[in-house]
Parts: C-alpha cells; structure tokens; sequence
C-alpha cells in the first residue's frame, strides 16, 4: 500500500484514474484496503491535486463497479468458485451460510453494515449473493445506496484531516473492528433467539 501511496503521489494529478483501477482490482480480491483509498482520495482532493467533484464521481462509480465485479465472480461461476483456492479460503462453507442467513432475516440491513467492514469480509457478501442469484437490479440498487454513507464519511475525513493519514488509518480499523464485533453480537442474538423458537415450537 506505501508503494501505491508513493506512486500516485507522483502522479498527483491523475489520482482519481489510479485509484479507480485499485479499487476495482480490490473487488477482484486483490489485497488492497478500499477504504483506505479512498481516505487517500479524500486527503488528494483536500491538497487541491484533483477537483472534489471529479474524485468523488471516480471513488463512487469505483466502489459500484468493484462490488459487481464481486457479485459476477458468485453469479457467473457459482460453486465452481469454490474449487479456486484462494475463493474457497474467502468463502468457507460456514461463512457462505452466515451471510445468506444475514441477507434473508434483515434485508436490507446487511449491505449498510457489510460497507464499513473490511474488503475480505465484504467481498465474500458482495459473492455470496451472486451465489445465492440475488436479482442484479436489487442488488446493484442497495449497494448504490448503501455505499453512499461510507463514500462520504471515509472521503470528508481524508479530505480535512489528511496530514495525519496514518492516525485516520489507525481509527478506521479499530472502527472496523468494533463494527465486526457488533455485527457477530447482532447474528450471535439472533442465532439464540431463533433456536429457542424452535424448541418451544418442539415442545408445544
């Protein structure tokens, strides 16, 4: 990611076209932190290296198209992605039927939470409902939406807070990460809730 951050930096003024090509080769599972590019969109529009309307536009239209990248790679190939190393490790079996129960108990609800957890984790839901053939067109409209929120957050903090990049990385994962864990607490509820309705309805 330093070497990224050097390049660019060279190429300042065409920031937005290189970080749209790292953010789409994040959706493909490349090991790249999309949030952190776009916190360093955020700090390039901040320096005046490239007008905010025009990072903002690349950064958005990125984030889309990198979450259909994912969404084709599960629709297009189905279970034949899991026979791909690296996929299987992305979405084990356990991970697949986690997500799938979050997208059918609390649609819309995962894909806001799903867009402030890190890429792995994202993209593996971004897979799975191309896996389980969620209809594009829903799909493509609550990512669309669902991505503004964080666009704007990462963006507007890279923008005025720039300068101390490192630090507004540092914030981001501990963020992330207690997201992840009110997320897993969320499914942990709602895994017991629902075994026990099963008993009770055993025992009636």
């Amino acid at each position: 990611m330093t070497f990224c951050i050097e390049f660019i930096a060279e190429h300042a003024h065409q920031a937005h076209i290189y970080l749209f090509f790292l953010i789409m080769l994040a959706g493909l599972n490349v090991p790249l932190s999309e949030d952190v590019l776009l916190l360093i969109g955020g700090a390039f529009a901040g320096f005046g290296e490239v007008g905010v309307h025009i990072m903002l536009l690349w950064l958005y239209a990125a984030c889309i198209l990198s979450a259909w990248e994912a969404y084709a790679l599960g629709r297009i190939l189905g279970p034949r992605l899991l026979t791909i190393p690296l996929f299987a490790k992305i979405l084990p079996q356990r991970r697949q039927d986690k997500l799938k129960n979050a997208i059918a108990m609390y649609d819309p609800l995962p894909f806001f939470i799903i867009r402030f957890i890190p890429g792995g984790m994202r993209n593996a839901f971004f897979m799975t409902a191309g896996l389980t053939k969620m209809p594009f067109h829903l799909f493509a409209f609550k990512d669309a939406v669902a991505c503004l929120l964080p666009l704007a957050l990462l963006f507007s903090l890279g923008f005025f807070f720039g300068t101390h990049f490192e630090v507004l990385v540092h914030i981001l994962r501990r963020c992330q990460l207690g997201i992840l864990l009110f997320a897993a607490m969320i499914f942990f509820v709602w895994f017991i809730y629902t075994k026990r309705k099963k008993s009770k309805l055993i025992r009636d």
